[in-house]
């Protein structure tokens, strides 16, 4: 399968940007439905990214992972879908 790639430019301060990735409400308003996160004092934390009814065959979709460093406003990286677990 061919590699995708897609980026879109948005015109806001990076804290803005900052806010959406780091907030499970951010994940939630564009992008997934159930997806809770937590961040750690020291920059550690878990992220759970989940879709419910997804698809032409509604399943319920989790993903995620431990985060492997977070630096505000700069770096939020995470690995995902090693065990992601599909629901029908």
């Amino acid at each position: 399968m061919p590699e995708i790639n897609h980026k879109t430019y948005i015109k806001v301060p990076l804290e803005e940007v900052y806010i959406t990735v780091s907030t499970s409400q951010g994940w939630n308003a564009w992008f997934t439905d159930e997806t809770s996160l937590e961040i750690n004092p020291d920059g550690t934390g878990e992220i759970r990214l989940r879709w419910t009814n997804f698809g032409s065959e509604n399943v319920n979709i989790e993903d995620g992972e431990k985060y492997l460093r977070q630096l505000q406003t700069k770096n939020l990286s995470f690995n995902g879908h090693q065990e992601n677990k599909i629901q029908q």
